[in-house]
């Protein structure tokens, strides 16, 4: 009979398998297939578990290993593709694979560059149009479980296309040379659309940078995770930016791009995080829906570089989370906005947004959290409408330095976005200079609340609290804030959430600290609210601001600042305010109108105002400009019932012009207009 020939590698592989089982070992091993050249020949008998390009060498080229790894039965686990003995030129070693794709990678397989002892390329030029080029590599159906560590890959359409589940993409350069040359691909360095694969990990990330399309693109995949990479920067912080204007896909693309579902970017510790510089669009872009993000840094880095990418985070999905806690929160810095929704029921948690966790300048240009589309409803900024907030606030979001203001609801349509338990501080609003940590509406200065909350707008241009005065009373060892809202609850939801934050000047509508939440039930109705003195860190020159939530979770601005705390009771500070063109307060109960009459109307220097209350209590009688600003308090204290009082108005100081009287307490409330003529 006749003896087929044994090639005498295989021969050798047959020997040392006989001996490991002989030993005691596992019968199989893993196949390693070492890469020797820099050609770009394919393997002469692929399954043969022999890497070869020719019978009459034994060299091994990348196409012909991956071949092999197709097609050779898996032993011991993935195979395994080293770069052991190939050629370096200056320490560089580039496979052209130029008018001949790669095949698909269709088993588990580990590519390892770091082998080489140099930077191995692959490098995909040709002289076709841009987004006509190849894919790098590609983990198609059954590469699940592989590897792919190492290597440097330009001059694709997407550097690494990854299909299959489960893999892991570790310290690669796509799109640039380790020295940061440019030599981008055409698309996404890393293109996505499997489940549960891991790019990049702490010290073992990628540096993505030079493609024209994003740096990492999750089109459609779950359960991925992406961690710390370098995206459109390095560790020098050098400008490597993906997304340029002018790709041939037409519009600017951002950093980390995720239209799936439940992927995380970042990690819970900051080393885990990636670092986002320099796009024209979006550090991070949110499409899908429940995708958390999370201990990066977004437009900065550790050293507190100016990376500032276009706008920070983007974010049109549904249920996605930007950080969580102050141990999972996001430093977004240096950029335009920095994090921008136009989606609902998104939640913001434990950010550093325009600052970092030393209080540094890091500020964005514009907005640090803005409400951009009519559906950018019920998103939750720190705690939602029901939450207990604690006094250390461990889901605060910290929001500072930014140049159009905080938090701004820009849209008229966008309501319910509850903003609670945040600090804030060094924010502007872009056009009035005034010092905001919360703006409805078009960055237009502080929103005067309009009698009984009748108006609708952005958060449903929900009225803040009227802070009557705030001090600290030393019997009680307690702080004291007297407080009333004019929101009506037939168009305003009870009850109210009052949460209350030190500010340290009395033109200062932020939140230094967060330091109790009251609960308000009874429109128009002036209640004190009590904080142990001991149970927060306060000193005799703050001021206290208030914000009010409605029950469907629409959050104010902040009130205007009250006290300082060290300055005692003093007397009540009416600041209540009407916008010129907001409509009269609804119905609230009232006695007959023959309670109160005013006279004459128009006046010229004083005009007289008489009020028989239906009952005890205590009545405020103001008066305010159009522009809302209080000018006169004629009456602040208790009256009995059916008892008639006089009070006049002076107007000898004043211009002329239209003025609002209000008049609240001894069971009526009433606002009229009063015009005064000289």
């Amino acid at each position: 009979m006749s003896i087929t020939p044994v090639h005498p590698r295989l021969l050798i592989l047959l020997l040392v398998l006989a001996v490991v089982t002989s030993a005691g070992m596992p019968a199989f091993a893993q196949t390693v297939f070492e890469v020797n050249t820099r050609g770009n020949q394919s393997d002469i008998s692929p399954g043969d578990g022999l890497c070869r390009t020719s019978l009459a060498n034994l060299n091994c080229s990348l196409r012909a290993a991956i071949e092999e790894a197709n097609a050779f039965p898996n032993a011991g686990g993935a195979d395994i593709i080293q770069f052991t003995n190939i050629p370096l030129a200056n320490g560089r070693a580039i496979i052209d694979i130029s008018g001949s794709d790669l095949p698909d990678i269709t088993a588990p397989v580990t590519i390892d560059g770091t082998t080489a002892g140099g930077e191995v390329v692959i490098d995909g030029y040709t002289e076709v149009p841009l987004d006509q080029r190849t894919i790098g590599l590609t983990l198609a159906t059954g590469s699940h479980g592989s590897t792919i560590r190492g290597l440097t890959i330009t001059r694709f359409v997407h550097g690494i296309a990854v299909e299959s589940n489960d893999n892991t993409i570790l310290e690669n350069y796509v799109g640039l040379y380790q020295d940061g040359s440019d030599f981008g691909n055409s698309d996404s360095a890393i293109y996505v659309s499997g489940n549960g694969n891991k790019i990049g990990k702490a010290g073992e990330g990628n540096v993505l940078g030079h493609n024209l399309g994003s740096g990492i693109e999750i089109a459609g995949g779950a359960g991925n995770f992406v961690r710390g990479n370098y995206i459109g920067t390095n560790e020098a912080g050098d400008n490597l930016r993906n997304g340029i204007v002018g790709n041939p896909f037409g519009v600017p693309q951002g950093g980390i791009v995720v239209s799936g579902d439940d992927n995380i970017v970042g990690g819970t510790s900051r080393d885990m995080g990636n670092i986002i510089g320099f796009h024209f669009s979006g550090g991070v872009e949110l499409n899908g829906d429940r995708n958390v993000v999370r201990n990066n840094y977004i437009g900065t880095n550790a050293a507190g570089m100016d990376l500032g990418n276009t706008n920070g985070i983007e974010i049109s999905g549904t249920e996605n989370t930007v950080g969580g806690t102050a141990a999972y929160g996001n430093i977004v810095a240096f950029s335009g906005y920095g994090i921008m929704v136009f989606g609902p029921q998104n939640t913001i948690q434990g950010n550093y947004v325009g600052t970092n966790e030393a209080g540094n300048d890091l500020g964005n240009s514009l907005t640090g959290i803005i409400f951009w589309s009519p559906a950018s409803d019920s998103n939750k900024v720190g705690y939602g409408k029901n939450a207990e907030i604690p006094l250390s606030a461990p889901k605060a979001n910290i929001i500072a330095y930014n140049g159009a203001g905080g938090v701004v609801v820009l849209s008229w349509a966008a309501a319910a976005n509850t903003i609670r338990g945040n600090v804030f501080f060094e924010n502007k609003d872009v056009i009035t200079s005034d010092s905001l940590g919360i703006n409805l509406g078009f960055f237009d200065g502080i929103t005067l609340n309009d009698a009984g909350d009748a108006d609708t707008g952005a958060n449903m241009l929900m009225n803040y609290p009227d802070v009557s005065r705030a001090f600290y009373r030393p019997g009680s060892d307690a702080l004291i804030i007297d407080y009333s809202v004019s929101s009506d609850s037939a168009v305003v939801p009870y009850p109210l959430t009052i949460d209350a934050y030190l500010v340290d000047s009395a033109t200062d509508r932020q939140a230094k600290s967060f330091i109790g939440t009251h609960s308000y039930t009874s429109p128009d109705s002036l209640v004190s609210f009590e904080i142990d003195a001991n149970s927060v860190a306060w000193d005799s020159t703050l001021y206290v601001v208030l914000t009010a939530t409605d029950a469907d979770g629409n959050t104010s601005e902040f009130s205007a600042p009250a006290g300082p705390l060290g300055t005692g009771p003093g007397s009540f500070l009416t600041t209540q305010h009407a916008g010129p063109a907001d409509a009269p307060a609804p119905a609230l109960p009232a006695s007959p109108r023959e309670t109160l009459s005013l006279f004459p109307n128009p006046f010229n220097t004083q005009a007289t105002v008489v009020l028989t209350p239906p009952e005890s209590g205590r009545v405020r009688v103001t008066v305010h400009d159009a522009l809302g600003r209080q000018v006169a308090v004629l009456q602040d204290g208790e009256v009995s019932a059916g008892t008639t009082s006089t009070f006049v108005l002076d107007g000898a100081h004043l211009a002329s012009g239209v003025y609002l009287l209000r008049v609240q307490g001894g069971g009526f409330g009433e606002t009229r207009r009063i015009t005064l003529m000289k």
